[in-house]
């Protein structure tokens, strides 16, 4: 059984058709990317899961252990990053967190974001890429069985990516909690590191399925590209 079931999903904005009748699964665990050209609607299809848009025809299910759930815990990394300006580094964490979680958890996550020197800092004190990284580092805090995030990555360092993405799969961690991640991204080297399964978006409602068996640290990710996406190298 899936965490999220799509079924005969349809969206416009205006006249400007975004789906026509989408129709997908995701997974109840793992890390799901998903890929398309500009203005094909992931920001959108983030948003419906995420009930900040409603579909104009269709329905969107969730599911836990097989048994349909109304309104799963869901954690959102918007492109904006939507800070609390009035809130330092690690109260924008806080504030989220459950009341009975441990506050020591925010400082563990802004610790692996290497974001511990900023913690009493304001998001006006921060660059992008540090706001970034709270966002990701509330998520975090916040928790949930479904994680929404919209091209996360975007506007990081280089060298800082990696790192970043790998503190993502720890914590999430579906194996231990069996948490659903589903990215947006742009980066075809991006999702092949660190997805289970990625979705790519040819047209309005078509889709080709990825899926990626072999374990993180020891992928060859050209071999995949190469197999899967028609890129040589």
């Amino acid at each position: 059984m899936p965490a999220i079931q799509i079924k005969s999903v349809s969206k416009s904005f205006g006249e400007k058709i975004i789906f026509k009748s989408l129709n997908m699964e995701f997974p109840e665990k793992g890390i799901v990317c998903v890929m398309g050209a500009s203005g094909f609607g992931k920001t959108t299809l983030l948003r419906l899961i995420a009930a900040l848009d409603s579909p104009d025809s269709g329905e969107i299910n969730f599911y836990i252990h097989g048994n349909k759930i109304k309104c799963p815990a869901i954690s959102v990394v918007f492109q904006e990053t939507r800070l609390f300006e009035w809130l330092t580094v690690k109260e924008n964490c806080t504030v989220v967190m459950d009341k009975h979680k441990n506050t020591s958890y925010a400082d563990e996550i802004l610790e692996k974001l290497y974001l511990s020197n900023e913690k009493d800092k304001y998001p006006s004190q921060l660059s992008g890429g540090m706001r970034q990284r709270v966002s990701i580092a509330r998520a975090l805090c916040h928790g949930g069985n479904i994680f929404l995030l919209d091209e996360p990555f975007k506007g990081l360092d280089f060298s800082l990516r990696e790192s970043v993405m790998n503190t993502l799969v720890e914590n999430i961690n579906p194996e231990k909690n069996e948490g659903l991640c589903i990215i947006v991204t742009h980066d075809i080297r991006e999702a092949v590191k660190i997805a289970d399964t990625i979705f790519v978006f040819n047209d309005t409602d078509e889709f080709k399925i990825v899926n990626i068996d072999i374990p993180r640290q020891t992928r060859d990710v050209n071999s995949i590209i190469e197999k899967n996406f028609s890129i040589s190298f």
